[in-house]
């Protein structure tokens, strides 16, 4: 079973994790809980979405499942293949008042500059 690497998104806070496919969704509810503290997620359920990705402008159009919690992520459809260290796979936490997760943008990064974006392998004919 492969890493998974994931990005835990709930209101300002955008938390990385890394894991196996083979662990239990719990192992997401203690880290999380280890990060946040039990008292701010205790009541919290644990959402993704089918793709791992989410929409930021349009927060509304994501559909929201939750985590299996007894069964393994790559049950759960979280796989290597969804969750990597470049593109992790997105989750965050749903309470029982809200139909969809609170999550706060993060402003966009200024484009990379010139001398840091790959270089053009030249061609050799």
């Amino acid at each position: 079973m492969g890493e998974l690497f994931i990005e835990v998104l709930w209101r300002n806070r955008h938390i990385f994790l890394e894991t196996k496919e083979s662990e239990p969704g719990k192992e997401l509810r203690l880290m999380l809980t280890g990060i946040f503290g039990e008292g701010e997620i205790k009541n919290a359920t644990l959402v993704k979405t089918s793709s791992g990705k989410v929409n930021m402008e349009d927060q509304a159009s994501n559909k929201w499942e939750a985590i299996n919690e007894g069964i393994s992520l790559s049950d759960n459809g979280i796989t290597s293949v969804k969750a990597r260290p470049n593109d992790p796979f997105v989750i965050s936490l749903l309470f029982s008042d809200e139909s969809v997760p609170t999550i706060t943008s993060l402003s966009v990064p200024p484009p990379l500059p010139d001398s840091m974006r790959a270089q053009e392998t030249p061609n050799m004919d």
